[in-house]
């Protein structure tokens, strides 16, 4: 299957009306299109595509953040044979995303996510496990 669902009404935000600022940042929908990236659609209606590639270079796993601030590329792999396996909610914090390599022990926070589709390229918070 390319394209999988994988929560509707993550955080309970089932309007673009009234949505106030803490909520903005929430998950209402996710669409998992497993060989191009992940599309979110935030509580107040702001939908954002996240590409593979960008997702698999910012993992915020222990690992891909080490290598990270070590200079290294956290994937040297072919970013055109990225492929998502699975993808999971983690309760109403983030998403957690397993790729075709079996690497999958990041969680991406919802308002880290939200802060990369706010300035349209990868950008996060101090302390986030994202950060370079």
């Amino acid at each position: 299957m390319a394209h999988d669902r994988v929560g509707r009404e993550a955080s309970g935000v089932d309007s673009t009306s009234d949505v106030e600022p803490a909520d903005r940042w929430r998950c209402r929908d996710v669409t998992v299109r497993r060989a191009q990236g992940v599309e979110v659609v935030f509580g107040d209606g702001l939908t954002h595509d996240f590409p593979l590639e960008e997702l698999r270079a910012w993992c915020p796993c222990a690992h891909c953040r080490t290598t990270r601030e070590s200079g290294r590329p956290s994937f040297v792999g072919d970013p055109g044979r990225l492929t998502l396996r699975d993808a999971e909610l983690v309760g109403a914090w983030g998403l957690r995303l397993v790729w075709d390599d079996g690497h999958g022990t990041g969680i991406f926070p919802w308002d880290e996510l939200r802060r990369w589709a706010d300035a349209g390229t990868p950008r996060f918070g101090p302390n986030s496990g994202l950060g370079a």
